[in-house]
């Protein structure tokens, strides 16, 4: 038996970037199983109250490019522009664990754009 309310944080650890599943020597589809739990936590409502306004968030940031343009520009701002000990906070439970790399000097898209038909050039 398992313990869903104990571990509920656990599943939301993962950033299903999709890495240990590939790396698994013995081929266990690891994020699978993530998203497996992650579903049974919201549907025995033991998720909690932050995931469900940053799932609300990112589905309002992930709606059209436009919108995904403006959040990568005021992430960059932010980024730039707060001060370290307000990013390092416990606001930002990352930030117990990890350290900030410096903050590129433009956004995919813009790196992107300013690049896409440099190497076309044949």
């Amino acid at each position: 038996s398992y313990d869903l309310h104990r571990y509920a944080r656990l599943p939301y650890s993962c950033t299903h970037c999709g890495s240990c599943g590939n790396v698994c020597p013995v081929k266990i589809p690891i994020p699978n199983y993530v998203f497996y739990w992650r579903t049974e936590i919201v549907e025995h409502h033991e998720d909690e109250l932050i995931h469900r306004l940053e799932e609300s968030g990112m589905a309002l940031v992930l709606r059209n490019a436009t919108n995904l343009s403006h959040a990568e520009k005021l992430g960059l701002w932010a980024l730039r522009t707060l001060p370290k000990w307000l990013l390092n906070s416990p606001a930002n439970p990352l930030a117990k664990d990890h350290a900030n790399p410096d903050p590129p000097k433009e956004t995919f898209r813009e790196y992107y754009k300013r690049t896409k038909n440099q190497g076309n050039n044949n």
